[in-house]
């Protein structure tokens, strides 16, 4: 009996032991898969709260950038029309809340409303007296929202800047709803893995590793590829990603989501550059385009000791039209001179000419058939002519004045190649307009 009860003693003590041991390693287990379900809830949010907070502020630092450049001619030459399209067509872009221009001293232009309520109001954050004596793009994050501003300036004048805010609630309810599926996916997943820990408990090692592969293989890094994507968008890299992996969770639900808004923002950065390289009016190359086909045109030619015309074009008397006839006539007419100049470049050039509108009533044509200067001459006459042959509805005369300067003959350096063809389009028009001049500069030594 006593080494009955001592067996039994024994069977119940290992029974126990069996049982402490099954019930320990659960708990560790268990310990174990609660502390990797909170590091990944924690990875996962703070790689989406970074994820969003990078993303809106690459996305707001891109957009005011291409929005400034948009606007430098507009708010140069005070075209308040077009500067409210602009922040109109801004605004309307989630989730932006505001977006408005103001002076060199701070003071409302347009806030892209059509009665532009706070023109002339002064703006008394330090942020836009920061963003007036500095080029780089000032940022402000408060409360979720945040604030950018960019100066604007045409070489050393400052014409004033643009300042735009958006708020990030939407995203950031986006985020924590997603961090709340997950971690009720997250948490009926553990009750199942217990259940099956407790009848499987030998095969719990390899469990342990088939569960780190689960969560590093559809958790952790899906996770981590948002975060390099973002990195990518940060730094400027407006792929076309595709991040759809299929999944119908709550990480698939994401990878959608951020997709979609970086396409969204590719599109957004694609269409403002695009506004930034063209005239409205025209659809032609803009003064910024041509500064930069200007300056490659001067490098191309120095690096193989090739050649190529500037032609300097002013349509005559557009200030007689605008002022008889009205703003709209003198705006059909730039149109009808900047297509009679396409055709006639195109014909007589072979499509070698490049032309753009670098203002106002300004053109400028590049052209690099050789012989120079005489066959830029030609195309200059041959555009006159077409010009003086056209008419139209409102039957405005159109003419030109056209300067020539020819690199390196008359220049050796872009500035001082459009200078001398500014000032042969002058002496055209001082010797009674529609005319052509070529320039009498001499290179600087």
């Amino acid at each position: 009996m006593i080494a009955g009860k001592g067996l039994r003693r024994r069977v119940l003590v290992a029974s126990t032991a069996i049982t402490l041991v099954i019930l320990g390693a659960l708990f560790l287990l268990l310990m174990q898969e609660r502390s990797s379900r909170r590091e990944v809830l924690a990875l996962n949010s703070e790689v989406q709260t970074q994820l969003v907070s990078q993303v809106a502020q690459a996305h707001g630092i891109a957009l005011i950038r291409h929005l400034a450049d948009a606007l430098t001619n507009d708010l140069y030459y005070f075209d308040l029309r077009s500067i409210g399209e602009q922040l109109a067509a801004t605004l309307r872009q989630p989730p932006m809340t505001a977006a408005l221009v103001f002076d060199s001293q701070g003071r409302v232009v347009h806030d892209g409303s059509h009665d532009i309520s706070t023109y002339g109001s002064s703006l008394s954050l330090d942020l836009v007296k920061a963003a007036l004596a500095s080029d780089e793009v000032q940022v402000q994050r408060d409360d979720g929202v945040i604030t950018a501003a960019l100066r604007i300036r045409i070489g050393d004048e400052v014409l004033g800047g643009v300042l735009t805010r958006f708020g990030l609630d939407e995203l950031n309810h986006t985020v924590a709803s997603g961090n709340q599926r997950l971690s009720a996916t997250l948490e009926h997943a553990s009750r199942q893995r217990i259940g099956s820990l407790t009848l499987l408990l030998a095969f719990s090692t390899v469990l342990a590793l088939a569960s780190g592969w689960i969560i590093q293989r559809w958790i952790v890094r899906p996770i981590q590829r948002l975060a390099t994507v973002a990195r990518e968008i940060e730094a400027g890299q407006y792929g076309d990603y595709q991040l759809d992996s299929g999944r119908r969770d709550e990480i698939g639900e994401l990878e959608r989501v951020f997709e979609r808004m970086s396409q969204r923002i590719a599109e957004t950065h694609r269409s403002v550059a695009r506004k930034a390289y063209q005239d409205k009016l025209t659809g032609l190359p803009n003064r910024r385009a041509f500064d930069e086909a200007l300056a490659e045109h001067v490098a191309r030619a120095r690096a193989e000791g090739s050649r190529f015309a500037l032609m300097f074009l002013d349509v005559d008397n557009l200030k007689q039209v605008n002022d008889t006839i009205g703003h709209d006539a003198g705006d059909r007419a730039l149109i009808r001179f900047a297509l009679l100049a396409e055709r006639s470049l195109e014909q007589h050039s072979g499509g070698s000419a490049w032309l753009a509108r670098i203002g106002g009533d300004e053109f400028a044509v590049l052209a690099r058939d050789e012989p120079l200067p005489d066959k830029a001459l030609a195309q200059a006459e041959a555009l006159m002519q077409r010009i003086r042959a056209s008419s139209d509805a409102d039957h405005t005369a159109l003419g030109a004045s056209i300067g020539i300067a020819v690199y390196p003959t008359h220049a050796t350096d872009a500035s001082e190649l459009l200078r001398c063809a500014d000032h042969a389009m002058y002496r055209a028009k001082q010797l009674g307009k529609n005319q052509i001049q070529i320039s009498a500069c001499t290179p600087t030594p």
